[in-house]
């Protein structure tokens, strides 16, 4: 039996919300981002996955394109307790005449695992191979550690432009 991937992960973004509101999330992709600290919010109750996924098996040249099928498990890590706190399966579905495909998922997120003292990583794997398919290492911060961080990116930019003058 061949266990070789026939899926790749092109790109997983994230969007914290809460359940009850949704804080706006949408099917929208512009809700989700690349950020890799995300500012704490005592409403958030569940983290939305934007995962793109790709054929392994299409062949735009040649017309010789398979579908694929392929079932995914994706599963939120406490990286600092050392424990999965939320995780999921789903089957991912791209047609032959497609190169990829966008899966929007919500994972619950437990409101006592939120923290700026923890770290999380979210991890995506072909269930048929084993295949790690990709991850995505975040943490929560505070307000006043985002402010702190806009601020000294700032700086750095105003430092880099006066001494190019």
């Amino acid at each position: 039996m061949n266990k070789q991937t026939k899926i790749g992960l092109k790109r997983l973004q994230v969007c914290p919300f809460g359940i009850d509101n949704q804080n706006n999330k949408g099917e929208d992709l512009e809700y989700f981002s690349n950020l890799h600290e995300i500012v704490y919010n005592k409403n958030h109750s569940a983290l939305a996955l934007a995962l793109t996924f790709t054929n392994g098996l299409y062949c735009a040249d040649y017309g010789e394109s398979e579908a694929v099928s392929s079932p995914v498990s994706v599963a939120i890590q406490n990286t600092t307790l050392r424990r999965t706190i939320s995780s999921g399966k789903f089957t991912v579905n791209i047609l032959a005449s497609s190169s990829e495909k966008v899966y929007l998922i919500d994972l619950p997120f437990p409101q006592d695992e939120l923290s700026p003292f923890y770290r999380f990583r979210v991890i995506v794997r072909d269930v048929k191979s084993k295949t790690t398919l990709g991850s995505y290492d975040l943490r929560f911060i505070s307000e006043d550690e985002y402010f702190e961080h806009r601020l000294d990116v700032f700086i750095a930019s105003e430092l880099r432009s006066f001494s190019d003058d």
